[in-house]
């Protein structure tokens, strides 16, 4: 099944902007004890008193785990890495936003695409308060949210959604971009899941010229 996990590199990047910070894992500390630590410092958090070596080494942790595959294990450090960002910059911050698409994409990685969208839509919502600063992030995740409805088997839904994205990409971008080509790709797949088969073969073509840029 095709991941939504491409999508979202830049969300990446920017959560993990200080990984270079990070410090080492509590020495000798097993799951349950890393897991115990994590508690602590998220209590520390909730409290008013959040660690940015904390924040540093969740982003990084995060990182090296889903460039290794480990979805899984990526998520005990993803969940409260969006809860400590959102809690250290506000509920209303670019890096809240990326932290809340990261988790989202990697639940739909995990299969609990049903839980990514509330997530997608809510940073999406914030991207768009940041006006041209948010526009690329706005748009990435529009395909998430389309990406998300094809997956979820519900191709009615993603097709308006990424009808947006195509408008948005074409005026941001240029119709002859690379990212509009990724819009085109994901309608495809709309289209097919519906039975129209001729507007998927339109987009596929349309989306492979542009890809091939």
């Amino acid at each position: 099944m095709w991941r939504i996990v491409v999508l979202m590199g830049m969300a990446l990047l920017g959560a993990c902007s200080q990984t270079a910070k990070a410090p080492a894992k509590p020495a000798g500390s097993d799951q349950e004890t890393e897991q115990q630590w994590i508690d602590d410092k998220m209590r520390d958090a909730r409290a008013g008193h959040v660690d940015p070596d904390f924040v540093s080494l969740l982003s990084g942790q995060t990182q090296r785990k889903l460039l290794a595959g480990d979805f899984q294990g990526a998520l005990i450090t993803a969940e409260p890495l969006a809860q400590v960002t959102e809690i250290a910059n506000g509920p209303n911050s670019p890096k809240t936003a990326s932290a809340l698409e990261m988790l989202a994409d990697l639940y739909c990685n995990l299969d609990r695409c049903a839980e990514s969208i509330a997530l997608l839509e809510r940073a999406g919502a914030i991207y768009q308060q940041q006006g041209q600063p948010g526009r690329v992030p706005y748009v990435r995740t529009l395909n998430s949210i389309g990406a998300s409805w094809n997956l979820l088997g519900q191709p009615a839904r993603a097709e308006p959604v990424l009808k947006q994205s195509l408008a948005l990409s074409q005026q941001y971008f240029g119709t002859d971009s690379r990212e509009v080509g990724v819009v085109y790709w994901l309608l495809m797949s709309s289209y097919s899941a519906q039975g129209r088969n001729t507007d998927a073969d339109a987009a596929k073509a349309k989306a492979q010229k542009l890809l091939r840029r």
